[in-house]
């Protein structure tokens, strides 16, 4: 995963048609888990603080993931105006509109957090998609 995120001067995606770049990205992963659990060895950090890049995605905050991912869907929703089809052959339209399925199965259940129902109350679209019964 080092010389992979090294050689290519950026993190593995996971929607990648490349079968290997897929394999470094469920490293990385998990990676992210092990950091989480506080599981990963003393070899395992050190080789992770040689690279800052690949130091900073596995030991960021969930948080920030998440945010991340619903940021990903908003800027999505107001690009294409519509909700993404988890039926897409576009890999990362489907890995939104299953993000999008889990948010609001939190919102029926009373279990999404305020700040992420007002960052999705800002677009129209998703809001109405939402609250919809």
């Amino acid at each position: 995963l080092l010389d992979w995120t090294c050689q290519h001067d950026r993190l593995p995606l996971v929607d990648s048609s490349d079968m290997v770049e897929r394999r470094h990205f469920a490293t990385l992963k998990y990676l992210r888990l092990k950091w989480f659990r506080n599981s990963l060895s003393a070899a395992e950090v050190e080789l992770l603080q040689t690279a800052p890049e690949l130091h900073q995605s596995v030991t960021r905050p969930r948080e920030r993931v998440r945010n991340s991912a619903l940021a990903n869907a908003v800027a999505w929703v107001k690009e294409h105006g519509m909700i993404p089809s988890s039926r897409s052959s576009d890999c990362t339209e489907s890995r939104l509109s299953w993000r999008l399925f889990d948010i609001r199965r939190k919102y029926r259940s009373k279990q999404l957090p305020s700040a992420e129902l007002e960052q999705l109350r800002e677009e129209p679209v998703l809001h109405s998609w939402l609250t919809e019964t």
